[in-house]
């Protein structure tokens, strides 16, 4: 909440702050603690309980796995971004962005930019592509494998992606430019109908897997 310039975190009418600004409000769906990102004269830092993370420059919205405490986000901090689980900064690169983890937490990955190639970034490996679409990568329920939409800009093709692996359903490169222009980004950087997004590409790799994705269609 906000009181003429400053913000306040309230939970069970007890009052964390004042702060310059705060958001990403949620709490940790493994143990219920709470956590935000707020602003002070230091930086940005993550609060999550009552301990507060590293003071960087700007910090993208925090992620969670579903069924550990493991949590992690991605901050920018001296003209570079740090990959952050735990608390621990375990990747740093030029650009980063839209920091997944698996369910049972024991996987992560992430989108780097390195000025012209794209990247998706697990804990063993890197896939190069020419295109990502933000807010589109996830881990499906096995937690073994991540999916996102990729895409091919000379051709004008967007195609689902399965741990490095294109499935062959083509996409509506029209459709989803349009979608990604409008859809709003909030002060993290990541889309607010990002979790839309990730359980329909989530249900499309699925479809792929099972053997029901290359209906009707053509290679990416």
């Amino acid at each position: 909440m906000r009181n003429d310039a400053d913000w306040f975190v309230r939970e069970n009418g007890s009052d964390a702050g004042p702060y310059r600004f705060a958001h990403s409000l949620a709490y940790r769906p493994a143990d219920d603690s709470l956590c935000y990102v707020a602003r002070c004269a230091e930086g940005e830092a993550v609060f999550v309980g009552r301990e507060r993370g590293m003071w960087c420059d700007s910090i993208q919205t925090p992620v969670f796995g579903r069924t550990t405490n493991r949590f992690g986000y991605i901050a920018r901090r001296g003209g570079r971004s740090l990959v952050v689980l735990d608390g621990t900064v375990v990747k740093t690169e030029p650009r980063a962005r839209d920091l997944v983890i698996s369910p049972d937490g024991g996987r992560f990955a992430y989108i780097a930019d390195r000025g012209g190639e794209v990247s998706v970034v697990d804990e063993g490996a890197e896939r190069a592509f020419d295109l990502l679409i933000d807010g589109s990568l996830v881990f499906l329920r096995d937690g073994r494998r991540w999916a996102c939409l990729a895409g091919d800009r000379a051709r004008q093709r967007l195609f689902l992606v399965v741990e490095g692996v294109p499935g062959f359903r083509a996409f509506d490169w029209t459709e989803i430019a349009r979608l990604t222009r409008q859809a709003p980004v909030d002060r993290g950087g990541v889309l607010s109908g990002a979790g839309i997004l990730r359980a329909w590409i989530a249900a499309e790799a699925q479809l792929m897997l099972d053997g029901h994705g290359s209906r009707g269609s053509s290679g990416p």
